[in-house]
């Protein structure tokens, strides 16, 4: 076993010979900034250091990389009574979350992070500001009136425009994803265990997504995913390489028909 006896958190110990000065009170990084350190300050002093504010960070980030620094002060005052809300900050994936949930039992995530970041997967895109985006996903049974007045509220709150989606795309979201389920228990119920081996693993992802993973070559992964459009369901599979056997492929996508055919999904 590793022994840990003696151990340090290395934020702390790296904190330790580092200090904040008057300029970091406003500053936008100050919550999860250490300081200055004392060397640098015992030769430099303190009067050449500003605070980042955010107008400046908007020059020095013109791509929203720091979204979680920029947008911390208007995320503080959002107020979302009565929603219940966990929200966190992801600065390594750009990007802030909110898990909500109503008194009545609706429930959503939303997400708002940089434009350049990888989108994640089964949300659908509500708002598009300079350097950021809001997306969102509903529950299948979430009421779409209460959840524009929720992604109104926010979006105003970050300054982003909104312009809310048709209550028809909600009710297509909810349509796939209630699809996707069917399709995950049609995959459960798969009569042999040779149907099963040859159909691969299968994975449920965040939002209501589902990945398949057959089991041939190239390794690859397939992923369903509910979208806000009459055709309720998207496929994601990766571009097989020019040497690839497609027949292989074409016969475990036959079987997959089969199987949710014989289903019913």
């Amino acid at each position: 076993p590793l022994d840990v006896q003696g151990a340090q958190d290395k934020y702390t110990f790296q904190a330790s010979d580092r200090t904040h000065v008057p300029a970091c009170q406003t500053c936008l990084f100050r919550p999860r900034c250490t300081g200055v350190p004392w060397q640098y300050l015992a030769i430099h002093g303190s009067e050449e250091l500003v605070a980042v504010t955010p107008d400046t960070l908007a020059i020095l980030d013109p791509l929203g990389r720091a979204v979680v620094d920029a947008l911390r002060p208007a995320v503080e005052r959002l107020v979302l009574s009565p929603w219940q809300a966990t929200v966190t900050a992801d600065p390594r994936q750009q990007r802030w979350e909110w898990h909500l949930r109503h008194p009545a039992g609706h429930g959503a995530v939303v997400v708002v992070q940089a434009l350049g970041a990888n989108k994640p997967l089964g949300l659908m895109e509500i708002a598009v500001g300079p350097q950021v985006r809001m997306l969102a996903a509903p529950e299948p049974a979430a009421d779409p009136e209460l959840l524009h007045a929720l992604l109104e509220q926010i979006a105003t709150g970050l300054a982003l425009p909104f312009t809310p989606p048709p209550l028809v795309d909600w009710r297509f979201w909810q349509q796939g994803h209630a699809w996707l389920r069917r399709v995950e228990r049609a995959l459960l119920e798969a009569t042999t265990e040779p149907v099963r081996a040859q159909l691969g693993t299968m994975q449920r992802l965040n939002h209501g997504c589902l990945a398949l993973h057959p089991p041939l070559q190239p390794t690859c992964v397939v992923v369903l995913m509910p979208v806000g459009t009459a055709q309720q369901v998207a496929v994601q599979a990766p571009d097989l390489p020019e040497d690839a056997d497609r027949s292989v492929w074409r016969s475990w996508s036959k079987l997959l028909g089969e199987v949710l055919r014989a289903h019913r999904v």
